[in-house]
């Protein structure tokens, strides 16, 4: 069951052509996908997101989206560590393409 408390949506630019991996789990294996989403702050200074798909989805994402691409991404935080370190990553759960869009600031 999904927390409704730790949904998010974040729309930025991909800033790097989505990788894919797999996993055996459980003598399964379970394919993601992951990519960089740039996200531009009003302070001009911009952020940087790791966001994975998993499953089916992973696929999609792998063929759909290429860097440069303006996307939607619905999914939850995650914080894993590593090397010591946590860091804020999306585990994105849908995605729109913005296609056509240019992501100058709205009125």
């Amino acid at each position: 069951m999904r927390d409704p408390l730790n949904e998010v949506q974040l729309e930025g630019r991909v800033s790097m052509n989505p990788q894919i991996a797999t996993l055996l789990v459980k003598k399964k294996e379970i394919s993601y996908t992951t990519f960089i989403l740039e996200i531009d702050q009003k302070n001009s200074e911009k952020e940087f997101i790791t966001v994975s798909f998993w499953g089916e989805k992973a696929t999609i994402v792998l063929c759909e989206l290429k860097k440069g691409d303006w996307v939607l991404i619905e999914g939850r935080l995650q914080y894993p560590v590593s090397n010591g370190q946590s860091h804020m990553s999306i585990k994105g759960d849908n995605y729109l393409a913005l296609k056509g869009y240019s992501g100058k600031s709205r009125d």
